[in-house]
């Protein structure tokens, strides 16, 4: 294998799967560059995916285009995103590789505005259909609808249309067949099903008299229970279709976790991001839009909020040549090839901007040599980012043989918990982050020395899989001797030999292997390449850039009263105003009342949430009374509202020493808002009174039980003789006091007069 710095190879720039958000994309601004290069390296993923998945129905194709029309027409389902704008752009991709795999073939994408009325529909059908080098439709739904606002909507049933002429789709074929006509119906889901009926109908019929074969291409966002459900059906009304095939044309799942694989090991961009943003990201896709589309619109905004106020965002710009040897490179080869492309961008970058920003890292020295000792320092994080992603696949088959179950999960959450604990901190984390990092890797050794032979032989086969790569040759000959004593003991172990002692030596080495290339490749960055490292628009995003970047994105109304609530306080805003504007914030009936301590309290102070959320264990310090007149404020608050009458407490399970109640709404909406009721208002209350109103003295539980009327009592049962035949359902005869004739009994019960319906 030849060593050396060679050309990264380049995404492919086609005209194929193009989300809105790689399209709309234009050159300008200090990440640009970034913006382009994960745009294209996307849209080369989702790509791939969807003419993978096609070409698996290449041959069915194939067959049809060759196939003689009949009475049934051929129909193929495909998933192509739920989301619109990947739909949108999968569509687009599908409709180019029709083209592709049959030449001939007149193809035509209908969207669901252009099934306005079966007129308005056949036009745009046709005008496709006779152009078979136009481009697809358009995916903006207002300028179809603007092209022409006199159409008709209604139509006579038995009204000719003009039909398509097949005589110009013969010259095109050299044998005299008509060529397959398909027709792509995007966003089936929201497609009007009346017109798209009638639509199907008409061309079924045009096609079968002219002897031309027709394929219908669906493209659905989720797959319908049924064909009725699909169209629209009664139980007993059908259509004359042929269910070909269903395929997923994109899966945005596998497409998003390559993305952040890709995040994760592109050492070609400086600019990175933290394993808790690659978390975040993920759980955005999972639980907010399972969109690609959206999480490549967040990272446009993430570049562009981290380069935005930086005096070196040239440094992040994509590497024109990256050196791939990994950890079996030449030592010092990898840090030189990143001081010269640093130093050169240090060079033209203004450096007196350069100098004043990273100044306070170097005070001893002049400011004409900041720019130089900060590329330096850049190119050994590059280093140590670079010999980190090497050395993850060696990590991964680690934690695989230690936890047998962790080769189900995810890559990102396989390595997260390993990529959190070795990412670069402030030098005041250093000490919390170093225990971490020993606490990760003594569980683990724990677990790889209860292995029994067999299972060490088989990973140390996985081991030397991937060790080329992952570690040094020195460190890779030592795994060679391992590998034979391990052969040996196996041997030895189905003879029947007792080899517990060389078990042990085996184990004690293995040990002390995976200790060695602990401290070669898996230690945190330290020093000034740790600073440079961590410098704002340097060559790490922030947590700051991702919040910026969901709020700007949030298109739901609670997600940005969410965002409001979470925001800067408004002066002299009362504690009151603040959890109520909480309040306003959540959805549902109930609200935990932990949460919303939680929520008050990242409000009002800089308390961090392990602090809050767990339960007290003493009562001294300074930190503890501070959290305490929190919780009286908080309380406070809470009663002031309850005394309004905005909801009603309800009960619930407590975890982990936190309050288990819930907080039941007994309406929705502000109070405010209501009619006023002038009569029943004193002529001196003004509306501050009336908002001061539950700033009264609250009285005490204990002083109002005092006070409270005695509950009433209640009729007590007295008992029956025996022998009563009334109550003999009861255990014991007893009976009801009556004080009036509106008491229902047992007895009356039973006497009520049957009612028979015959």
């Amino acid at each position: 294998r030849k060593s050396g710095v060679v050309a990264p190879v380049p995404a492919i720039d086609t005209l194929g799967w193009k989300c809105p958000a790689a399209q709309a994309l234009r050159s300008g601004g200090p990440a640009a560059d970034i913006c382009v290069h994960w745009a294209e390296k996307t849209c080369t993923l989702a790509e791939q995916h969807v003419q993978e998945a096609f070409s698996k129905m290449k041959d069915r194709l194939l067959s049809i285009a060759h196939r003689p029309p009949s009475a049934s027409i051929p129909m193929v389902l495909a998933l192509a995103g739920s989301d619109t704008e990947d739909h949108e752009a999968t569509m687009r991709l599908a409709e180019v590789l029709f083209r592709e795999t049959i030449s001939t073939a007149s193809t035509a994408l209908v969207h669901p505005s252009e099934l306005r009325s079966l007129t308005y529909a056949n036009r745009k059908i046709m005008e496709k259909l006779r152009n078979p080098h136009s481009t697809s439709t358009s995916s903006n739904a207002d300028a179809s609808s603007q092209e022409d606002p006199d159409v008709e909507e209604d139509e006579e049933p038995n009204e000719e249309f003009p039909s398509f002429n097949f005589s110009e789709a013969l010259q095109r074929v050299d044998d005299g067949a008509i060529p397959l006509t398909v027709l792509l119906f995007q966003g089936m889901d929201a497609a009007p099903k009346d017109v798209l009926r009638q639509v199907l109908c008409f061309w079924h019929a045009q096609c079968l008299e002219n002897g031309a074969p027709l394929l219908i291409f669906f493209g659905l966002k989720q797959l319908p229970p049924s064909r009725q459900f699909l169209f629209d059906l009664e139980e007993d009304e059908q259509l004359p279709f042929v269910h070909v095939d269903t395929v997923q044309l994109l899966d945005s799942t596998r497409v998003c976790e390559q993305l952040l694989d890709c995040l994760v090991e592109d050492c070609s961009c400086p600019l990175t991001m933290c394993p808790d943003i690659l978390k975040r990201l993920r759980e955005i896709y999972c639980f907010q839009r399972q969109s690609v589309s959206h999480i490549l619109q967040a990272l446009f905004l993430l570049f562009d909020d981290a380069m935005a106020e930086s005096a070196i965002s040239g440094f992040g710009a994509p590497l024109l040549r990256l050196c791939n040897d990994g950890n079996d490179a030449p030592p010092g080869m990898v840090r030189t090839h990143f001081q010269n492309e640093f130093r050169r961008r240090a060079k033209a970058t203004c450096s007196q901007e350069v100098a004043k920003q990273f100044q306070h890292l170097w005070p001893d020295e002049g400011r004409s040599s900041a720019p130089v000792r900060m590329a330096d320092a850049a190119a050994e994080a590059m280093e140590w980012r670079c010999s980190l992603v090497a050395s993850l696949p060696l990590y991964e088959v680690l934690m695989n043989g230690a936890w047998s179950t962790a080769k189900f999960y995810e890559r990102l959450r396989r390595i997260h918990p390993f990529l959190e604990v070795v990412w670069p901190v402030p030098a005041s984390e250093e000490v919390k982050q170093r225990k971490g990092l020993d606490d990760h890797f003594r569980a683990m050794q724990d677990l790889l020395d209860c292995l029994q032979v067999k299972h060490l032989q088989r990973l140390l086969h996985a081991i030397r899989q991937v060790s080329p790569s992952c570690v040094s040759k020195a460190l890779a000959q030592e795994l060679q001797a391992l590998l034979k004593q391990a052969d040996a003991l196996g041997d030895a172990t189905e003879k029947g030999t007792d080899e517990r002692q060389t078990l042990k030596q085996l184990r004690l080495s293995f040990r002390s292997w995976v200790e060695k290339v602990r401290s070669q490749y898996w230690q945190p960055l330290q020093g000034r390449a740790r600073d440079v490292f961590l410098a704002k628009g340097s060559l790490n995003c922030s947590k700051d850039s991702l919040d910026m970047a969901e709020k700007s994105l949030s298109t739901k109304f609670e997600v940005r009263l969410q965002h409001l609530a979470a925001s800067f306080p408004i002066e002299n805003a009362t504690d009151r105003a603040r959890l109520y504007q909480i309040l306003e914030c959540t959805s549902g009936r109930q609200v935990k009342i932990a949460e919303l301590w939680y929520s008050f309290t990242q409000l009002v102070s800089d308390f961090a949430a392990a602090d809050v959320m767990k339960a007290p264990k003493s009562k001294g310090g300074e930190k503890e009374k501070e959290l305490q007149g929190l919780k009286k404020r908080f309380q406070t608050a809470a009663l002031a509202l309850h005394h309004l009458g905005l909801f009603a407490p309800a009960a619930g399970s407590a975890q982990k020493g936190l309050s288990g109640w819930r907080l039941k709404k007994r309406f929705f909406g502000r109070v405010w808002l209501r009619d006023p009721q002038e009569e029943r208002r004193p002529q001196d209350a003004t509306p501050e009174k009336v908002c001061k109103a539950p700033e009264a003295k609250l009285i005490s539980p204990k002083r109002i039980r005092e006070k409270s009327a005695p509950p009433p009592q209640l009729a007590v049962p007295e008992p029956l003789a025996p022998g009563n035949e009334a109550l003999k359902r009861l255990p014991h005869g007893r009976r009801y006091a009556e004080k009036n004739d509106d008491l229902y009994t047992p007895q009356k019960k039973r006497k009520k007069e049957k009612i028979f319906f015959g």
